[in-house]
């Protein structure tokens, strides 16, 4: 899995960099940037560009359909859970979608201001009570950290760790 993760920065450092070195700056002082400027930029021929960057647009749109089918599904099973009808959280879902697709960058930024502080406060009480519901775990817990945390497997994956992070330091400097 490890692996995955590394193959994975580095798609995701070398495809930054391109983005970085192909970007156009607008009249408004913003930028176009991303695969399909560098798609459409990199190649000498530029059909080939143009190319990659439609299939690129195609693929993605037809992996943004999958992926918001399997979300809105999952928000609309846990819901039913709730005795919420399936269709009425779906077209809940489809107007929340819609605001934030047809809105734009704005539309998005004035929801999650608002969702933000609201998924904190609900993640901090959840935690809260699964504390209180084990609260005879917690003690034995924080004694299990303090003494599995200085035995000689903890310090050998804490030097692999720090030996990776040195190698990605320097690696990237």
């Amino acid at each position: 899995m490890w692996v995955v993760g590394f193959v994975a920065m580095s798609i995701k450092y070398s495809e930054v960099v391109a983005s970085i070195k192909f970007r156009k700056l607008r009249d408004d002082g913003e930028y176009d940037a991303g695969p399909f400027m560098y798609l459409k930029s990199a190649f000498k021929v530029k059909s080939i560009g143009k190319f990659l960057a439609v299939a690129y647009a195609v693929s993605l749109l037809i992996n943004l359909l999958i992926a918001a089918g399997v979300h809105t599904g999952a928000v609309v099973d846990n819901l039913e859970q709730f005795s919420i009808n399936r269709w009425v959280s779906t077209i809940a879902a489809m107007i929340l979608v819609s605001v934030v697709v047809y809105g734009g960058v704005q539309a998005l930024v004035k929801i999650t201001d608002r969702l933000v502080p609201i998924m904190s406060v609900i993640f901090i009480l959840g935690a809260l009570g699964v504390i209180i519901l084990n609260i005879s775990n917690v003690i034995p817990s924080i004694g299990l950290i303090f003494k599995y945390a200085f035995q000689p497997s903890a310090a050998v994956g804490g030097f692999a760790g720090a030996g990776v992070a040195a190698a990605i330091r320097w690696g990237y400097s």
